[in-house]
Formats: C-alpha cells, structure tokens, sequence
C-alpha cells in the first residue's frame, strides 16, 4: 500500500521542477521516447517493410492504416495531457504573480499619493 502512494504521489520534474502526478510522468516518459530520431527512422523501416510485404502482417494495408491511425490518437491525446496539465501549472504562476504586481502597485499608488499631498502641501506653504 506505502509503495502504491509513494507511486501516485506527485514528484518534482527533473529539469522544471514542477511536480508532476504519475499519468504524467508517464506521458512526459514516453513522449521523451517517441520523440527521437531513432524511433521515427524505425517506424519508416516498419512503413516500408509492412507497404512492400503487407502479407506479413495482420490486416495487410488497411492494418497499417488502423495501426497508425491509433498510434496518431493515442499520441496527440499524450501531447494533449500534457501541455494541458502545464498550462494549468502556467496559468497558476501568472495568476500568483499577477497578484503580487497587483499588490506592489497599490503600494505604489499609496506612495505617490502621500508624495502628492506632501507635494500640495509645500506649494500651499510658499505661497
């Protein structure tokens, strides 16, 4: 059960330090592994074996069009999870940050106010 948790529980991104939860860690984990150039030069070798032999495989042609058509799904749908989840984690810091300008500005008003009043108050007195 303790080994459960500790898996479900949201751990820190190497590089970003975000915490993650595991659907992405996973996402981010295969994404990190699709995403080069060696899978992609192996799935265009298994594109031409599977065009110019399609016996050899389950469905012939039209098993390769369903197969890459999943493969497109399940892969825009990790992209999706994703930068959604760091768009939500963006949107979060914006937010906080936004919210300490706002502060910092109405601290400023406050200043130039009383900067103003002092301002009124010397021209008022060397009149």
């Amino acid at each position: 059960m303790n080994r459960l948790r500790e898996l479900l529980a949201p751990k820190a991104h190497p590089e970003t330090g975000d915490m993650l939860r595991l659907g992405e860690r996973v996402t981010w984990l295969v994404m990190s592994v699709y995403r080069r150039w060696s899978v992609f030069l192996a799935l265009q070798a298994l594109t031409l074996v599977w065009w110019t032999h399609p016996r050899w495989f389950p469905g012939g042609l039209a098993g390769w069009n369903y197969v890459w058509s999943d493969l497109a799904i399940v892969v825009e749908m990790m992209v999706g999870i994703a930068f959604l989840a760091q768009s939500m984690r963006d949107a979060k810091i914006i937010r906080r940050e936004l919210a300490e300008q706002t502060e910092t500005l109405d601290e400023l008003k406050v200043i130039a106010d009383r900067l103003d009043a002092i301002d009124n108050f010397l021209r008022q007195s060397s009149t």
